[in-house]
């Protein structure tokens, strides 16, 4: 099995040669400035007019990045609430007007989701090719960040997959990480 560090060193081969390498990439090769804590409470908008944002907090996690690495992540305040499992013994009398509440936030958070589908795949000219990638190219991206926490395993299993759609996804040559099988059955265990 591949160490951290190798896997960390095919990181960068997937990252300058894959990624951001050639015509076909069509676009990835573009940086961009992202704040990457797109929060609700990040953002202050006014008072008399909610429509129109006046001020932005927390850039510390500002950062000159690669298009596809923020892409697809939708920030809190366009994501789709999580639907919490219905209480038995809460009283009945308020139900209707609980479930009516609960299904005009979910349909605010609803347009809030489209809105931001379609602003950044239509009108973020320079986020377009990144949001229209296969999410198998950069999902190992996402766990870098993260071994401390995920392990090296969640890293090997993007690995995984990546090497077993290499030629689905019209990738040349032959993936520079191709585990053997009993490199997958210990990663199984693993």
């Amino acid at each position: 099995m591949p160490g951290l560090g190798e896997l960390m060193g095919l990181r960068t081969f997937f990252v300058e040669d894959l990624l951001l390498a050639g015509p076909r990439r069509g676009g990835m090769n573009k940086y961009l400035l992202i704040e990457g804590l797109r929060l609700k409470r990040s953002i202050y908008v006014s008072a008399e007019e909610p429509t129109v944002i006046t001020g932005l907090i927390d850039w510390q996690s500002t950062s000159i990045e690669p298009a596809f690495i923020y892409a697809n992540e939708t920030p809190d305040f366009a994501a789709l609430p999580r639907v919490p499992e219905e209480d038995p013994l809460e009283n009945e009398q308020n139900e209707t007007e609980v479930s009516g509440q609960k299904e005009r936030e979910l349909k605010d958070a609803s347009v809030c989701y489209q809105t931001y589908d379609v602003v950044m795949t239509a009108l973020v000219h320079k986020l377009r090719p990144a949001r229209l990638l296969d999410p198998t190219l950069f999902r190992l991206f996402h766990y870098c960040h993260t071994t401390w926490r995920d392990s090296a395993v969640a890293v090997r299993q993007e690995l995984i997959e990546l090497s077993a759609r290499w030629a689905e996804l019209g990738l040349e040559g032959l993936c520079p990480y191709s585990p053997t099988e009993a490199e997958l059955k210990q990663h199984a265990r693993d």
